[in-house]
């Protein structure tokens, strides 16, 4: 289970399947590597003014769990299209 300021994170149905391994959701892993910020069982604040980036495949995501927080001044726009996976989800971003 992902956890945000001591809950379950909610606000979306994929939050809640992959905490509970629902369908074809593996549940929130660590993958292969060996650089990670997060682990079970130990909270990680995220420093004021920076964001966590958590990519939705999380067995095979290179993401902040691996490269840390963003400071919120490197973030400069939204996302606009989506290049992969080459699935039904590639296109423009919601």
């Amino acid at each position: 289970m992902l956890y945000r300021n001591g809950q379950p994170n909610t606000g979306a149905a994929a939050f809640d399947k992959n905490g509970h391994k629902v369908e074809n959701y593996p549940g929130y892993t660590f993958g292969n590597g060996s650089a990670v910020l997060l682990q079970s069982g130990h909270p990680f604040t995220v420093p004021s003014d920076h964001y966590f980036a958590m990519g939705d495949n999380s067995p095979t995501s290179y993401d902040g769990r691996y490269w840390g927080p963003v400071p919120a001044q490197n973030i400069v726009g939204r996302a606009v299209v989506i290049i992969y996976p080459f699935t039904f989800r590639w296109g423009l971003a919601k």
